[in-house]
């Protein structure tokens, strides 16, 4: 038996790992088919953001306290800035576009604006660091991303298994022979080198499908409600898939789960709550 793990595990494969990582990944699938199965009503999706929506708030104050800067660009992730930056554009792209959200959409850019300005003149000097280290970091990455062929030449079809990047790299790591590297830096990178070509096209297909699905459902909702959410959550999901290109998000699992509840939240306000207006018991409807 010690035979059989020594012998895996020098192969790069490690079942203990993927079986960790697929049962987070069960995890995450059942948080969002029971939120999708169940919540129906406008009160209980609301009920969902504005859960979100105060922790949010008290991770923000925290870390205010904490480190006394600003909340996103206080993480000084560039992968972050940029993911916000674009997935804000493209919620103000979507919004601008439907009449009822129009007049709104000015607000919403001016704030966010202001926002953006203030943090940025706040914290310049240490994101101009940041930035200023990017070739460097640029390099490192890219780097990971080239060695990472290995595995999938080697292990094309079904890749090394869920979770198993750290012990499958460091056969086929070339440079900075003294960094451990956990994860690729890149999520579509570790899909692939985990899962293969199969599970990488299934993984991408179905967030394929899923992002054109609401958003053409989006597309057609008449409630304001179903409209800001959907708005929210669509921007949500650009932000992640940029910021995966250069980061691992997703194999946080605190961020994978968010992730899953918000798609949950934005699929059961487009698909499952009804454009017709609610009324309380008892009151007439007028048609």
């Amino acid at each position: 038996m010690v035979v059989n793990t020594v012998r895996h595990e020098s192969d790069g494969l490690n079942p203990d790992a993927t079986r960790q990582a697929l049962f987070r990944l069960l995890c995450y699938a059942a948080v969002f088919f029971v939120i999708v199965s169940h919540y129906r009503t406008k009160d209980q999706v609301y009920s969902l953001v504005k859960t979100i929506l105060f922790m949010g708030c008290f991770l923000v104050v925290f870390a205010i306290v904490q480190k006394m800067t600003a909340a996103i660009f206080g993480t000084f992730s560039r992968g972050g800035i940029l993911a916000f930056v674009f997935s804000s554009l493209f919620f103000a792209g979507i919004t601008h576009r439907r009449r009822s959200l129009k007049q709104k959409t000015g607000l919403l850019a001016f704030l966010a604006a202001m926002i953006f300005i203030v943090v940025v003149v706040a914290s310049w000097d240490r994101l101009e660091g940041r930035f200023a280290d990017l070739e460097q970091d640029h390099v490192s990455r890219l780097s990971v991303w080239k060695d990472s062929i290995g595995i999938v030449r080697d292990y094309p079809v079904l890749g090394t298994g869920l979770g198993t990047f750290k012990n499958a790299y460091m056969r086929y790591q070339t440079s900075m022979s003294r960094v451990l590297f956990d994860h690729a830096h890149n999520d579509y990178v570790e899909l692939l080198t985990g899962t293969g070509s199969v599970g990488f096209l299934l993984g991408a297909g179905a967030g394929l499908v899923f992002f054109r699905n609401v958003f053409r459902r989006w597309r057609q909702k008449r409630s304001m409600f179903g409209k800001c959410i959907g708005a929210g959550g669509l921007a949500s999901s650009v932000a992640i898939a940029i910021h995966s290109f250069v980061d691992f998000n997703l194999h946080i699992p605190a961020n994978a789960l968010l992730f899953a509840v918000i798609s949950a939240i934005t699929y059961a306000a487009i698909f499952n709550v009804s454009d017709k207006k609610e009324f309380a018991p008892g009151t007439a409807q007028v048609a």
